[in-house]
């Protein structure tokens, strides 16, 4: 495969959001990366206003409204637990639909590429079901964070979100869902 065939979506804040670490420049460490390993590639930088642009090397700029965090569930003093999914959710997308190749990358801007096997990794498996398959072709996903067990029991498709390599349609499908709505707050199972 070509490198000129593939778009890489670099989705998420460029900086650290409030309460959350990110090392410095590492946005930066990021879109040089991709110019490293895929030279020829286009770079989509999906993020939101307000962000520092300097050093960045990207080929497009996708601004998306900040959808803010989404509650998730509540601490036993009934203050709201977030995450970023529906941010996530948003960047990706958001980048996703501006591709114009076959192949697209999702990776989040707080990770860099350190080599290109996912392409060989992305067409090694070539048999398949067809009646229990959900892509058209293989999508590349990092193992890492990716959870197996909660709280001792095992979990499926609870798969990282740092990298996705694949056909473009097939990463659509996999990220341009609705975004998840607040965890009401029940006041009966406060404190518990």
């Amino acid at each position: 495969m070509d490198n000129s065939d593939i778009t890489v979506v670099v989705q998420g804040p460029v900086g650290a959001l409030p309460g959350r670490s990110q090392e410095e420049g590492i946005t930066a460490r990021c879109t040089r990366s991709i110019r490293e390993c895929l030279p020829g590639a286009t770079i989509i930088l999906s993020t939101w206003e307000n962000q520092t642009l300097d050093g960045l090397q990207f080929d497009e700029l996708v601004i998306n409204d900040d959808p803010g965090p989404n509650i998730v569930g509540y601490t036993a003093n009934g203050d709201p637990s977030v995450e970023n999914t529906n941010r996530q959710i948003v960047t990706t997308v958001g980048g996703l639909k501006r591709v114009r190749t076959s192949h697209a990358m999702k990776l989040r801007a707080d990770n860099f590429l350190t080599g290109t096997g996912f392409k060989q990794l992305q067409t090694m498996y070539t048999k398949r079901c067809p009646e229990l398959r959900l892509l058209r072709e293989r999508v590349v996903v990092s193992n890492t964070f990716s959870r197996r067990y909660y709280r001792g029991l095992p979990v499926a498709f609870f798969f990282c979100d740092f990298f996705y390599f694949g056909l473009l349609e097939d990463l659509l499908g996999i990220w341009d869902i609705p975004l998840f709505e607040d965890l009401p707050f029940n006041p009966e199972l406060a404190g518990i």
